[in-house]
């Protein structure tokens, strides 16, 4: 059964709304260790990585600029982090010790991604991978799972937060086709 997961940004908001933070947090994921921990069963690779808007069963509309997949590449991911830190006026610290953006700045608060609750333990083992990810290059994060009654308030920019895990989409009737592109062409 088709399933598509994800995991967003805020583009308006504080860290997420500049560029070179948001290019830190997805050098900084392995989406290998995801695909590999959670997608894998009897040895046989059961999903695969892919770069939006919609799969790639849809060739015409699939990656219509033919992007290439972030790479996991920690010391890119730092980099960018370091360029973050001195356009938004912060600082990280990484576990080894090495100050990235501006030391003389604020150090960066914590962040949380927020889910749904209850949350699975596919989505659990999904977000504690994306949060020890972040946290090697000084990004701490929390987990918060919240209810969909609270979920369903983020309704503009501002009140949405930094990151969160969408409700994953699971086709519900026998077109799965047409719900994919109505699950990715509707706006949230």
């Amino acid at each position: 059964q088709p399933l598509e997961t994800g995991f967003q940004m805020n583009t308006q908001k504080f860290p997420t709304n500049i560029t070179d933070f948001r290019l830190a947090v997805v050098h900084a994921v392995n989406l290998t260790q995801i695909l590999d921990t959670l997608y894998v069963f009897n040895g046989s690779v059961l999903g695969q990585l892919y770069l939006g808007p919609v799969s790639p069963q849809f060739p015409t509309i699939y990656n219509p600029g033919h992007l290439p997949l972030y790479s996991y590449n920690v010391s890119l991911a730092e980099y960018y982090l370091n360029i973050s830190g001195w356009e938004g006026g912060f600082h990280v610290v990484t576990p080894s010790g090495t100050i990235l953006g501006n030391p003389s700045a604020p150090l960066l608060q914590p962040l949380t991604i927020y889910t749904i609750a209850p949350e699975s333990p596919f989505e659990s083992t999904e977000n504690l991978i994306i949060q020890q990810d972040l946290e090697q290059i000084g990004v701490s994060v929390s987990i918060q799972p919240v209810a969909a009654a609270v979920y369903t308030t983020w309704s503009t920019r501002q009140s949405t937060h930094n990151f969160f895990t969408p409700v994953y989409w699971v086709p519900d009737w026998p077109d799965p086709i047409f719900q994919e592109l109505v699950a990715f062409i509707t706006p949230l």
